[in-house]
C-alpha cells in the first residue's frame, strides 16, 4: 500500500449523493466542482477545496484508473434511488480511490471480529502498526470514523475508555 493518506476531509454522504448525480449529468469536472461548490457547506475555503478535491476524485476521476468499474457505478447510481443501493457505490469508488481509506475498513472490520465496540484508539494504534506514523493519521483515522458514521456504517455509543 502506498503511505500516501489522501482521505483528509470529512464526507458526508450527501455530498456524495450530489457529486454521484453531477457525474451523471455531465463529465466536465470544472462544471462538477463549481456546483459542488455551493453544496459542500465549509466555511473555510481551503477545508471546502480538499473535501471537494476528494469528491471528485471518488465520482469522476476514479475512471482514469477504474474505466470499467466506474461506467458501471454510474450507470447503476442513475438507475436507483434507494439510499442503501447507492451506498455501496459510495463505499466501493472510495475505497478504490484512498487504500488509507480502505486499509481503515479493513482495520476497522479485524478489530470489530474481536470486540463489540472499536475505538478510534484502537484504529489508530493498528494502523500505524500496519504503516508506520504519519503526521497526519490521527486526523485522517478520525475523518475516516466520522465519514463511516455519516453514512450509517458505524454507531457511536456513549461507552468511555480509559
Amino acid at each position: 500500500m502506498e503511505k500516501g493518506i489522501g482521505f483528509r476531509r470529512n464526507i458526508r454522504l450527501e455530498w456524495l449523493d450530489a457529486t454521484a448525480a453531477l457525474r451523471g449529468e455531465t463529465d466536465d469536472v470544472q462544471q462538477i466542482r463549481e456546483r459542488l461548490e455551493t453544496i459542500v457547506a465549509i466555511e473555510s475555503r481551503e477545508n471546502r477545496r480538499m473535501a471537494i478535491d476528494i469528491l471528485v476524485n471518488i465520482w469522476v476521476k476514479s475512471a482514469d484508473r477504474y474505466p470499467r468499474l466506474h461506467h458501471e457505478a454510474v450507470a447503476v447510481y442513475r438507475e436507483t434511488s434507494a439510499p442503501s443501493d447507492r451506498l455501496w457505490l459510495h463505499y466501493g469508488l472510495t475505497i478504490l480511490t484512498y487504500p488509507f481509506f480502505r486499509l481503515g475498513g479493513v482495520t476497522i472490520g479485524q478489530l470489530s471480529r474481536y470486540s463489540e465496540t472499536v475505538t478510534p484508539k484502537d484504529i489508530k494504534k493498528r494502523m500505524v502498526a500496519e504503516i508506520g506514523e504519519l503526521g497526519a493519521l490521527d486526523k485522517a483515522v478520525e475523518r475516516i470514523i466520522f465519514s463511516l458514521r455519516d453514512w450509517g456504517l458505524l454507531t457511536e455509543t456513549t461507552q468511555r475508555y480509559a
